[in-house]
């Protein structure tokens, strides 16, 4: 139960930090209508650099649901390249080679390093009206990518245990939602 409300306050974290991306970011990129692609033409025609996930053994790539909820996971190894970038990849593209029959296309619109060390890449899922965000402390990458138009969230995260990446599939509409309030006025407070 613990590790369940540790994971909605991860995701609702990523959500809120997502949503202040997005807000601040001053460049609308121009959606493309090419942004899935065929698996088969990806890999050859995408520069393995320009990969999320490096290639990978057929025992990564399947996908393991879960019991305990509608959702789904696997092991995948990051691409270096990915998690090395710094500010001079805004604007570059990537592809999110996350599922076998197609990959999404992602822009890079922000990368940012705080007093920390840490680091924040952004960007905009084109196509899918979606968006990514990740923090990179040392080597490890830790973040989520929130597809709008297929109603899913897929998080990303390093297992210390499986010495891996493990990406995690839920559909947003499954995830408990945080109870609201009514909206502060003038007078109200």
């Amino acid at each position: 139960m613990v590790k369940f409300k540790f994971q909605i306050v991860v995701s609702f974290i990523f959500l809120v930090s997502m949503f202040f991306t997005a807000c601040s970011n001053d460049n609308e990129a121009t959606l493309s209508d090419k942004t899935v692609y065929e698996h088969g033409e990806s890999m050859t025609s995408a520069e393995p650099d320009n990969q999320f996930i490096t290639d990978s053994d057929s025992i990564k790539s399947s996908w393991v649901d879960l019991e305990e909820s509608n959702s789904r996971q696997r092991t995948v190894d990051i691409n270096p390249s990915f998690i090395k970038i710094d500010s001079t990849a805004v604007g570059q593209s990537f592809e999110f080679n996350i599922y076998d029959a197609e990959s999404l296309i992602g822009e890079v619109t922000r990368v940012s390093t705080d007093l920390n060390g840490v680091k924040s890449i952004s960007g905009q899922i084109l196509g899918d009206k979606g968006n990514f965000v990740f923090t990179v402390n040392d080597t490890l990458l830790l973040g989520q990518l929130r597809l709008t138009d297929r109603d899913k969230i897929i998080q990303i995260r390093f297992d210390d245990k499986l010495n891996d990446y493990i990406l995690t599939e839920s559909n947003r509409s499954d995830l408990d939602v945080l109870p609201g309030s009514a909206p502060m006025r003038r007078g109200n407070n």
